[in-house]
């Protein structure tokens, strides 16, 4: 009996009770590797912080020895007849490489008072507001402040960020300078911070070329420019993924004097000039064209002219934009353009400037409110923005349709039966107008007198199918068809319930 049960304890471990123990033993050791991992890691980073902290005292220490009037960055905001610091310098330290990024500016502080901002940027009168009883500031460059950040390159990380003051050893005198305050916003009116503004002037001696980022509101302010009574002080904003936007001077044409959108600015004495620029986002795939005939075949190396982004003038009667280029379309038929200036575009025949009223039969828009031209091209980044397919014909007379408005409407309105819509376009004299949606057609009936360019149909819509409905334009010389592009949320007419 004994030596049976000595032999039935030393039977080992059976293959389940192995298999359990290997996985505690696999969980236990994957437990502690991360923990070891973890260790190494945040190791790693405590010494990359130190690392990066000495680098930046070193150059704040280096900073504070310099002279006052010598504390100006290369394309900075502020100006210096001296040696310029570098904006960006790359330091090795222990086999690493750090990017050491400094930026110095003219401060505006409240204790001798500041000048006069408007009430969104009170902001700026720093340690503000300012004392009551005090002037305006007559020299409101009171101190530089400088800002010294240190990134690892390789990865972009940053791990230290210091700041400092600087001050004159003198008083501060009386000045004659000026500001210049300037807001960027998005298309949807919300605040861009770190755009980089330049402000530029060639007129003045020395003349004026000046940089420096958007705050946390949007805002850069130049306290350093050189007073000009004219509107000189040519303004550019700027960010990557975003569009860019220069300010430009007035002019004039056949449509007499033309005042800005963006107007240049001027500078003057113990004033602050304000500038409100707009830039959006931006997208590599801003605009798919897609060209085919009359028979739907796609039409290689067909030129097409697209204008747009933003208009130059506040004339309504001029059209000038800040993009006009002729594309040609590729084997399929198609043109892809990017980064275009997010706004109201326009697409033009071969060749053809878009002033001169030469569109083709058709342009269906997929996005937007409205199948027609102009179309939008919104603000945004990553997938197709805008993707329109324009139908051509080369017979001179064929009918061409423009818009049709409105290009919207409710079947179950009362008055329904009487949906009336305005085309235009060009050769549509006495053309007869249909909505065809499927097996369904609704022919209009004339309203007015027809022109070449408008003619008013009335179509009867009370209990009609709800759809995206085609409009059939159709004359002696041709047809012109507005349908519905594969995906798109528009027809030639959307009938709604």
């Amino acid at each position: 009996m004994m030596g049976k049960k000595f032999e039935n304890d030393a039977r080992g471990f059976t293959i389940a009770e192995l298999m359990v123990t290997i996985v505690v033993f696999a969980i236990i050791s994957l437990a502690a590797y991360q923990i070891l991992i973890a260790y190494i890691s945040a190791s790693s980073q405590a010494q990359l912080r130190s690392v990066a902290l000495g680098i930046a005292t070193e150059q704040i220490e280096y900073l504070r020895s310099l002279p006052y009037d010598r504390l100006a960055i290369q394309g900075g905001s502020i100006i210096s007849s001296g040696t310029l610091i570098p904006p960006n310098t790359t330091i090795k330290r222990g086999g690493r490489d750090f990017i050491v990024t400094t930026a110095i500016k003219y401060v505006d502080d409240a204790y001798d008072g500041c000048l006069v901002y408007s009430a969104p940027q009170a902001y700026l009168c720093r340690n503000g507001p300012a004392k009551t009883g005090l002037p305006a500031d007559n020299n409101p460059r009171d101190y530089k402040l400088g800002d010294v950040t240190v990134k690892d390159k390789a990865s972009g990380q940053e791990y230290a960020s210091l700041s400092t003051q600087f001050t004159s050893r003198v008083a501060e005198t009386a000045g004659n300078s000026t500001a210049i305050s300037v807001t960027v916003i998005d298309t949807q009116g919300n605040k861009v911070s770190d755009a980089t503004v330049t402000v530029k002037n060639m007129t003045t001696s020395p003349n004026v070329d000046q940089s420096m980022t958007t705050d946390a509101e949007g805002n850069a302010l130049f306290l350093d420019v050189i007073p000009d009574n004219n509107p000189d002080y040519v303004i550019t904003a700027s960010k990557l993924g975003y569009s860019t936007l220069t300010t430009i001077a007035a002019s004039s044409n056949a449509f007499g004097p033309l005042t800005p959108t963006y107007p240049n600015v001027n500078g003057i004495v113990q004033q602050v000039s304000n500038s409100t620029l707009t830039i959006g986002q931006v997208s590599s795939s801003s605009l798919s064209i897609h060209v085919v005939d009359g028979a739907g075949n796609p039409l290689s190396g067909f030129s097409v002219t697209v204008v747009g982004g933003i208009k130059l003038y506040t004339n309504p009667a001029d059209t000038t934009y800040s993009y006009s280029q002729a594309s040609t379309t590729d084997a399929s038929g198609n043109i892809l353009l990017g980064n275009l200036v997010p706004g109201m575009y326009t697409v033009c025949s071969a060749g053809a400037l878009c002033s001169s009223g030469k569109y083709p039969a058709t342009v269906t828009v997929s996005n937007g409110s409205n199948s027609y031209q102009p179309f939008i091209v919104p603000e945004g980044s990553g997938s197709l923005m805008q993707s329109i397919e324009i139908v051509s014909t080369t017979n001179a007379n064929a009918p061409r349709i423009k818009l049709a408005d409105p290009s919207s409407f409710s079947v179950s309105d009362a008055d329904a039966s009487n949906s009336e819509v305005v085309i235009t376009g060009s050769n549509l004299s006495g053309a007869t107008a249909t909505l065809k949606l499927g097996g369904v057609s609704i022919t209009g009936t004339q309203i007015g007198t027809d022109s070449a360019t408008s003619i008013t149909r009335s179509f009867n819509l009370s209990g009609a199918s709800v759809g995206l409905y085609d409009l059939v334009v159709q004359t002696a010389n041709g047809t012109a068809v507005q349908h519905v592009l594969t995906g798109g949320k528009n027809g030639g007419v959307n009938a709604t319930p």
